[in-house]
């Protein structure tokens, strides 16, 4: 996985996390070889999007599901550009 670049000037927090020793131990050899944080940051991004995107669907389910309603009774565009 390619890491996203992006503004590097961009303030950074920080942030604690609790990693297996196991897994701690696997990556210690690859540091020189890869910038875990930019990683963790990419991963991060992407599930913070995905859980946004489940959100806005909850959100707005009711009203997708209207909206499903008329277009299945009324078609896409509306009746008024029915000319068949």
């Amino acid at each position: 996985m390619q890491p996203i670049k992006g503004n590097s000037s961009q303030r950074k927090g920080r942030m604690q996390l609790s990693i297996s020793q196991e897994v701690l131990d696997r990556i210690e050899p690859l540091r020189e070889e890869v910038n875990f944080s930019a990683e963790a940051e990419q991963l991060f991004s992407a599930i913070a999007t995905r859980v946004e995107r489940q959100k806005w669907v909850q959100r707005n389910s009711e009203a997708l599901h209207e909206h499903g309603r008329v277009i299945a009774q009324t078609g896409l565009a509306g009746t008024e550009f029915d000319r068949i």
